[in-house]
């Protein structure tokens, strides 16, 4: 595949993954929301050795058990980005100094992490991408198979949600929301909300804290800063 100009800036383009941490001081049920990455973690419990995990793609919400005590730290991968499998391997010898084995065993596709986020920038359709990339557009659902990522239409789909909910606290309607980021109607946006995040727009603009978590570093708004330590 050809090279795709690229519409985010370099300093976006160039950072690879952020970390994050949080502890759980009880038993709780915490919310995890589709965001375009996966996540390396690292689990410690009451000086239990290390326990890591690769997270999978999204494509719906969904609900998680933590325990008390539980401590977590991750990296979250740029949108896109995968470990391979003999980085996956390495990492279970390197848990005690995982912040300086990552970035030696990033591999990145600098094609197709610019088709990603030229799909969710909102200003092209798969096919427009495809040919800015010089390939017909089922050659280019090809190359996400062959990459094991999921299709061109999820990073459009889910990019343009994400970024028509971080603009629920402005001061436009939901109607001339759905217009702005080309939904064919009100009732459209309100059943790709549902789909993605379990809430519709007048519903999450109601749960400041779900959309905090739509504010984190993700497909749509990737920046590299850290997220939010709890």
């Amino acid at each position: 595949m050809n090279k795709i100009a690229l519409v985010t800036s370099v300093w976006s383009i160039t950072v690879l993954y952020s970390r994050w941490s949080f502890a759980v001081n009880e038993d709780a049920s915490t919310l995890v929301l589709p965001d375009g990455c996966r996540d390396l973690i690292v689990v410690r419990q009451n000086g239990k050795a290390d326990r890591w995990f690769f997270s999978d793609w999204d494509f719906r919400p969904r609900q998680v058990c933590v325990a008390a005590g539980q401590q977590f730290f991750g990296y979250r991968l740029r949108p896109g980005l995968v470990l391979e499998h003999q980085a996956l391997q390495s990492i279970e010898h390197e848990t005690t100094d995982l912040h300086g084995a990552i970035p030696g065993l990033l591999k990145p596709d600098w094609d197709l992490l610019g088709a990603i986020d030229a799909l969710s920038s909102g200003r092209y359709s798969v096919r427009q991408v495809a040919l800015q990339a010089g390939v017909t557009e089922r050659t280019f659902q090809r190359y996400f198979k062959r990459a094991a990522l999921p299709t061109p239409e999820y990073w459009r789909l889910l990019g343009r949600a994400r970024r028509a909910a971080a603009r629920l606290n402005s001061s436009s309607s939901i109607t001339d929301l759905a217009a702005e980021f080309e939904y064919s109607d009100q009732a459209h946006m309100t059943r790709d909300f549902k789909r993605w995040f379990g809430k519709t727009p007048n519903q999450l603009k109601q749960s400041p804290e779900v959309l905090a978590m739509l504010s984190h570093a993700g497909l749509g708004n990737w920046t590299g800063e850290h997220i939010s330590t709890r």
